[in-house]
């Protein structure tokens, strides 16, 4: 969650730089290529050691991509030593884009597996409560005892009886 926070101003910038210069596609293959390139084993040691200055890092990560502004991006991100960020920001970047698009990707969770109905329903109305299409992914968690738990990103809408109950449990204590 920490990740996310810190990573979202960085995605914003980068989201609107790509915007401005109609380069989404691209700066979203860099970024995903970078998240993926920071995740490796032996870039998180380089990135951890303290013998690379912040230009060496930048260089080593901008052999990814050949877009000056993303070099200036990732040139910005190593000074600030924001790169093990890299990950979240392409994720963010992603909702960015998806929303922009019409879209928003959710995660929603219920007791129970849901029917092809009930799919079909609770993708109508979040897609009507959020004035966009929703890509939906759904998931069983037996322990919500009921309801439904949604997650896009970093919000979540809390519609679950084992929510409720514990709302109701810091209330009172």
């Amino acid at each position: 969650m920490i990740a996310i926070s810190a990573a979202r101003p960085y995605a914003k910038a980068a989201f609107e730089t790509a915007k401005a210069a109609n380069q989404l596609p691209e700066w979203s293959r860099a970024l995903k290529q970078l998240a993926l390139a920071v995740c490796d084993v032996k870039m998180q040691l380089v990135l951890k050691n303290p013998n690379y200055t912040p230009k060496q890092l930048s260089e080593i990560l901008s052999a990814f991509t050949d877009l000056l502004p993303i070099q200036n991006f990732i040139k910005l991100l190593a000074e600030k030593k924001r790169l093990t960020l890299l990950p979240s920001i392409s994720e963010l970047f992603e909702a960015d884009c998806a929303k922009a698009a019409g879209y928003i990707s959710l995660t929603v969770t219920s007791a129970w597996m849901m029917d092809d109905a009930q799919r079909n329903n609770t993708t109508a109305k979040l897609s009507k409560q959020l004035n966009s299409k929703c890509e939906i992914e759904f998931k069983v968690d037996e322990k919500l005892i009921g309801g439904i738990l949604v997650r896009s990103g970093s919000w979540v809408l809390d519609g679950t009886i084992k929510g409720t109950l514990e709302r109701l449990r810091s209330a009172f204590a």
